[in-house]
């Protein structure tokens, strides 16, 4: 119980002052509702025998009538009538009060560590999220912030019912405390051992369920994202099979929780009856003279005993439902306290802000994702600015890592990258990556308009810049067909749009703001040549003081840069002009496509018989 007050307080998070509130509402409806049934003995006292002599009246009567006559009221039955009314009526009240109230504390809470782990989430190094499964991570920011708004909202119902409890008990101790005695320590014998096995097996259930629900939320997002390969690989009946079996598991789990959470109240009538009856029966057997002259009281107790037994089984019932939450809590709360999950750059306050854009230098840098998979070799090259640099390699040769490190997701295990003469990570990290322009090789196209999606993060990007950006992205054809223009909203990851009309939003987002560096990691590979290079050279037109870097799959296209840099699994082998890394441009293109070798041959025999023009 301690244990659990104590992470009820530390769920509340900031909200922990409205507890205060929640307290008081909880304890005035318990008392209401307890002195509401204690108002019943006296009434059954004067209903049975209105002219009963003082000796027989209950303590609780004489107390009342004494008070009543002292108000010069004389019609007792009338008055207990109407103060029971009252009573009800206020019992009602305070009652909705606290369930409307718990019920808001408990989604103001959910809301806020909704927010909390996701900017944890957000926030964290790449690295660490990029190794975890976009499920787990959508199960644990969405579903188990949920239980916590649902453990909270068990809890104080908890309470309300352990008030509700106290308050029968205490009621039915003032009528006859040795009933209660013995009522109670024979129903604890029972009890007690069946409440810790039901406790024990809701937690080892709560956590199958974390467990179970983020493996299916992982499985049902895979399957979703990757309808084109599950369905040209004949792949559906496999991956229907594999949602059948996480889901029978969750489906057990779920099923023996509603077992578990049902099974307090029938047991707990079954304890009462019996006990109760018992009782009965001993009073029958035992003295039956006195049956007459404790009739009220028999059915003051039977009253109550029915409160009471409801309130017991709601009290184990809701404990049974909180101590399976009580996983999920625990959860959310080693999330926030994750040391991997620190923000990646919790203050760049002290660092310098990133000068004008002045080239790249990679000095030995080394890089490795672990200890056994090293990935980069000791790589010196250098990306000078204002020019088009090619960035050529095989998949696997380690250039999406280049790009990485140059946004600062990762940093080199050794070597440097500098730029103006520092590291790049002596750079403020925001005003870094403005100077950054990049196009992935899958365009991401979020929910929301097109103008959103151009502008995304760079608020201070104005709409003459987004219109700017998407006229030259060759967005225009596609906003002719739109009467919204770039007010069209695009839905869930562009669907609607075809693949070249998303690339080209891409390409205009990168392009927003006026980058300094314009990355472009496969991004033009599936328009034809021409068309990539009148793109690049319109980006040049209108940006002439660019860095553009270009990795690509497309060799002969790296005639037009004006460096080449070849990569080979992790090693820079080539750094030059085209026609001066052409041998080891060939020897890559030997392990890539024999098509590609011959397209290679030929554009270095046109580049030099258009030299051999010019020289003539």
């Amino acid at each position: 119980m301690i244990e659990s007050f104590k992470l009820m307080l530390r769920a509340f998070g900031p909200a922990r002052s409205r507890l205060f509130l929640a307290l008081g509402l909880m304890v005035a409806s318990a008392l209401l509702e307890s002195m509401s049934g204690l108002l019943f003995l006296p009434i059954l006292e004067v209903m049975s025998d209105a002219n009963a002599a003082s000796d027989r009246q209950s303590g609780a009567l004489k107390v009342i009538i004494n008070t009543l006559h002292s108000f010069g009221i004389n019609d007792i039955f009338g008055a207990l009538c109407a103060i029971l009314i009252f009573t009800y009526f206020f019992k009602s009240f305070f009652s909705i009060a606290s369930l409307s109230f718990n019920a808001a504390t408990a989604e103001r809470v959910r809301l806020h560590w909704l927010e909390l782990l996701g900017q944890r989430y957000l926030f964290a190094p790449y690295a660490v999220i990029a190794a975890q499964r976009h499920g787990t991570i959508a199960n644990n920011i969405i579903r188990e912030t949920t239980e916590v708004s649902r453990f909270l909202n068990f809890y104080l119902t908890y309470l309300i019912n352990f008030f509700m409890v106290c308050f029968l008990v205490g009621s039915m101790a003032i009528v006859d405390w040795r009933v209660v005695a013995v009522f109670g320590t024979l129903i604890s014998l029972v009890v007690i051992p069946i409440r810790k096995l039901l406790f024990g097996t809701a937690s080892r259930l709560g956590k199958e369920s974390i467990r179970l629900s983020q493996s299916i939320i992982g499985y049902v997002y895979e399957t979703a994202s990757a309808q084109r390969e599950i369905r040209l690989f004949g792949a559906e009946r496999l991956r229907i099979t594999g949602i059948r079996s996480i889901m029978a598991q969750l489906t057990r789990v779920f099923i023996l929780t509603q077992i578990i959470k049902g099974l307090p109240q029938p047991v707990g009538e079954f304890i009462f009856i019996t006990v109760g009856g018992g009782m009965l029966y001993a009073l029958h057997i035992y003295a039956p003279d006195q049956l007459a002259l404790v009739l009220p009281k028999i059915a003051f107790f039977a009253l109550a005993l029915v409160r009471l037994m409801a309130a017991q089984s709601q009290l184990v019932s809701i404990k049974v439902a909180y101590s399976n939450k009580v996983p999920s809590v625990h959860l959310v709360f080693e999330l926030l306290e994750d040391p991997r999950l620190a923000a990646e750059q919790p203050d760049d306050n002290d660092k310098m802000p990133a000068p004008k854009f002045e080239g790249l230098t990679f000095d030995a840098v080394s890089f490795g994702y672990s200890d056994d998979r090293q990935v980069l070799h000791d790589v010196t090259a250098s990306i000078p600015a204002g020019k088009t640099t090619y960035l050529l390699g095989s998949s696997g040769a380690g250039k999406s890592t280049i790009l990485d490190m140059i946004g600062r997701f990762y940093s080199p295990t050794s070597g440097s990258i500098a730029m103006a003469g520092h590291d790049i990570s002596d750079y403020d990290i925001k005003s870094w990556r403005n100077k950054l322009g990049y196009v992935s090789q899958e365009a991401v196209i979020f929910t929301g308009s097109l103008r959103d999606n151009i502008r995304l993060g760079r608020q201070h990007v104005t709409d003459r810049e987004v219109e700017a950006a998407a006229e030259l992205a060759g967005l225009l054809p596609l906003l002719g067909t739109r009467p919204e223009g770039l007010d069209t909203i695009v839905g869930d990851r562009g669907l609607e749009l075809s693949g070249g009309q998303r690339k080209r939003i891409a390409i205009a987002r990168a392009l927003a703001g006026s980058p300094e560096l314009l990355i472009l990691d496969e991004a033009t590979t599936s328009f034809e040549e021409n068309l990539e290079q009148s793109i690049i050279l319109a980006i040049r037109q209108a940006l002439p003081g660019i860095t553009i870097l270009v990795v690509t799959h497309r060799i002969n296209t790296a005639k037009h840069g004006d460096c080449v840099l070849v990569l080979d699994n992790g090693r820079i082998v080539a750094n030059g002009a085209y026609d001066m890394v052409r041998e080891q441009v060939e020897s890559l293109l030997a392990t890539i496509d024999p098509k590609e070798l011959k397209a290679s041959h030929a554009v270095f025999r046109n580049n030099a018989s258009n030299a051999d023009d010019t020289d003539k």
